[in-house]
């Protein structure tokens, strides 16, 4: 009598004897697809404007105005303290 016996895998059934094979068969395809798809992927390039990159001035200075005047008006608002400051 041999002193260690290995433990025996107990299947419900004969279909999930092989289930472990079909797996990993899947995720080796799954994974060969993956790289030839990637593999066949051209460089991209951005697209190029059709327009005038340059910002309007005018917008620009509306909104410089308006952050500026907003906290202006911020500063300059009275605190509320009591007389038990």
């Amino acid at each position: 009598m041999p002193l260690y016996r290995p433990a025996r895998t107990v299947y419900a059934c004969d279909a999930m004897k092989h289930m472990n094979l079909k797996l990993l068969g899947a995720c080796v395809v799954c994974g060969v697809l993956t790289s030839l798809a990637a593999g066949q992927q051209t460089t991209l390039t951005p697209p190029k404007p059709s327009g005038d990159p340059e910002p309007p001035i005018i917008m620009t200075w509306l909104t410089v105005v308006l952050a500026g005047g907003a906290v202006v008006g911020a500063a300059v608002l009275p605190s509320k303290r009591g007389h038990q400051d």
